[in-house]
């Protein structure tokens, strides 16, 4: 019998957990033992007690529970860490990730595949203008890190134990799972299981727009070095402008001796190299700062509450 770990990342899902965990149940498979863990980052309504009625009505839960909100990749590092199973399901607890879903993923990695990704055909949750610009993200994304992602693949994935305790060695605090994916070099590990992703069944999304600029800043300066390329090719064009200025100023002044405004000539200059010194220094400057809070070593969560009701951090 194999062992699979389900992490379930959920914030402020309380009106979801009970039928989650309902639907979860009806569609286990009778020869795989389930650990399922669920990871509250941070909730400010009643999630936590909301999985608590569950363990109490006789369901086994690893509850952890943040002291605040870490992140959604962090909240699914906390599941990793806490995972025991021979894999490991990734998914969020407001059913737009179909539990039906889990037993193909189960299907998927016994038959030889140590990475099963849940792909998006159907998301009836998604608005036009969400969707236009998620397909323009993920294409700048791609570009500035090299990788193949697209917004139909979410965090909603199985893991082997082996990627599974490579995953656990990764301790940079900007983080983003599925470049890591990309990262390790697994594409060839890889499965795909498609899903319809229904909309909410309650409560309001909790990922914007922001949420998703976040989540690819972390991405690019996590695991791309072309934006300080890409600075200094612009920091080029404004040099190769400035010039170009100022033969347009000077020439007329040296050929026909009209004089050149002379106040023309400076505000030009200043703000095409001051503007080009910014953006250099606002690249170089997310880089270091980077660095700054990686080298502290601070932990990357810190629990409130767990099953055993006390404080830890990792």
């Amino acid at each position: 019998m194999n062992k699979i770990s389900l992490v379930i990342s959920a914030f402020n899902e309380e009106a979801n957990i009970e039928r989650l965990f309902r639907e979860l149940r009806e569609n286990e498979l009778s020869d795989v033992e389930y650990d399922y863990i669920l990871v509250d980052d941070g909730s400010t309504d009643g999630t936590v007690a909301a999985v608590e009625r569950v363990v109490d009505g006789g369901l086994e839960v690893k509850l952890l529970s943040f002291s605040r909100n870490f992140g959604h990749e962090i909240a699914m590092t906390a599941g990793l860490d806490a995972s025991t199973g021979e894999a490991v399901v990734f998914m969020d607890a407001d059913l737009q990730h179909p539990p039906a879903t889990v037993p193909k993923f189960i299907r998927e990695w016994r038959d030889g595949a140590p990475i099963v990704l849940g792909k998006r055909v159907v998301n009836d949750g998604c608005g036009w203008f969400y969707s236009r610009m998620s397909n323009s993200f993920y294409s700048l994304l791609n570009y500035l890190t090299g990788f193949d992602t697209t917004r139909n693949y979410p965090d909603f994935r199985l893991l082997d134990r082996h990627y599974v305790e490579i995953l656990k060695t990764f301790k940079e605090h900007s983080r983003m799972f599925r470049g890591f994916v990309y990262w390790m070099g697994a594409k060839n590990d890889i499965a795909e299981v498609e899903f319809a992703a229904p909309a909410r069944a309650a409560g309001e999304s909790k990922y914007f727009i922001s949420d998703l600029l976040g989540l690819g800043c972390d991405a690019i300066f996590a695991f791309s070095l072309k934006p300080m390329k890409l600075s200094l090719f612009f920091s080029g064009l404004g040099v190769l402008f400035s010039f170009a200025l100022g033969l347009y100023l000077y020439i007329p002044y040296l050929f026909e001796h009209i004089d050149p405004p002379g106040f023309l000539t400076v505000m030009f200059a200043v703000l095409i190299m001051g503007s080009a010194q910014l953006m250099i220094l606002a690249i170089f400057a997310e880089y270091i700062g980077r660095i700054h809070l990686e080298v502290k070593r601070r932990p990357l969560y810190v629990l409130r509450k767990n099953n055993r009701g006390d404080r830890r951090h990792h």
